[in-house]
């Protein structure tokens, strides 16, 4: 790893800005992976996986994290429905494969990583028990799982529901938020969960919650309205840190 340390774009060991390599890195992405790291053992090299990889950049927030707080990473493997080509420098670090997560095996061994990464991924996917189904296989008894998720129990879309517009973290057509109070693209969300909603797919899927979350809107004006609702399970987005449990 030392080759990818050394071309880390930050080097503070508390990383406070919203940026990172020139991409932002949301707020929820730091609570998870700073509460993440507190349950990690030191004195192994950790294999990590990340599903739903995307540009990268909160896998290697993760990875310049791990290395600030003095743990050793042995291999880093990054799935996505398509190639990252920003990382092709990286490519004897962090190994890619294409995946289709709703539908194929992670081309990775049983019990042969203890960190599986999947942060903004599951509200995509028409299958997401093959997620569940195959971060378990791949994590060793006792590896962490790392989730996150729009909550589609956070006060704005609650608000929204009341005055007769569909919530904001789920799309309502391929092209178009039609009828919405305010215009934004689609992103893609075709699944919406709550904290329990969540927790009882992760249980089922044998794994134990260690600590779950909701967190405040990254852009909100009223961060302290926000910060209540958030502490009330109300909040914007949903981390989950859990553990292989069977």
């Amino acid at each position: 790893m030392g080759d990818y340390y050394a071309k880390s774009p930050t080097k503070n060991k508390k990383r406070q800005l919203n940026t990172y390599g020139g991409k932002t890195i949301q707020n929820y992405h730091k609570f998870l992976f700073e509460e993440s790291i507190k349950h990690l053992n030191k004195n192994i090299e950790l294999s990590i996986a990340d599903i739903g990889s995307g540009e990268g950049v909160p896998l290697k927030y993760f990875l310049d994290s791990l290395k600030d707080n003095k743990f050793k990473v042995k291999s880093v493997y990054a799935f996505d429905i398509k190639k990252n080509n920003n990382l092709n420098d990286k490519k004897e670090i962090i190994k890619w494969h294409v995946v289709d997560v709703n539908t194929d095996k992670i081309p990775l061994p049983d019990n042969c990583v203890d960190v599986v990464i999947a942060t903004e991924l599951i509200e995509h996917l028409l299958v997401p028990e093959n997620l569940l189904s195959e971060a378990n296989r791949i994590l060793r008894k006792g590896g962490l799982f790392l989730l996150s998720a729009p909550n589609i129990r956070w006060w704005i879309n609650i608000l929204y529901l009341i005055m007769g517009y569909s919530p904001i973290t789920i799309d309502v057509g391929y092209y178009e938020n039609y009828g919405q109070l305010l215009k934004y693209p689609p992103a893609g969300h075709i699944r919406a969960y709550t904290p329990k909603n969540l927790k009882n797919m992760l249980e089922i899927f044998g794994f134990k919650i260690i600590k779950m979350s909701t967190i405040s809107h990254p852009n909100s004006k009223i961060k302290l309205v926000e910060k209540f609702f958030s502490l009330l399970s109300f909040g914007y987005w949903i981390v989950i840190i859990s553990k292989k449990e069977f």
